[in-house]
């Protein structure tokens, strides 16, 4: 007996879904790569809030308080100067 699966007739409807299915394959492919991307991207922004994070609490000692404060102190000290002058609105 013949092996009969080596001889069908193929037809075109079905050719054009193979041709659709090779299609969303390479598509999911790319789509996998940018959410890979993503997650690489969205670590390294999680890493750069953490240092942060530990700059802002290394600086609230009593020596980075005060130095905020006058910080303060001399914007407010300049902007009411500017004011005085008819510099500001």
């Amino acid at each position: 007996m013949a092996d009969e699966t080596a001889d069908y007739i193929r037809r075109p409807e079905f050719d054009a879904m193979r041709e659709d299915v090779r299609d969303i394959d390479r598509q999911i492919a790319i789509l996998k790569n940018e959410v890979s991307s993503t997650k690489a991207d969205l670590q390294d922004l999680k890493q750069g809030l953490r240092d942060l994070l530990a700059e802002v609490k290394k600086s609230q000692s009593l020596r980075g308080i005060i130095n905020g404060g006058w910080a303060a102190v001399g914007t407010g000290f300049a902007l009411g100067a500017a004011k005085l002058l008819g510099l500001a609105p």
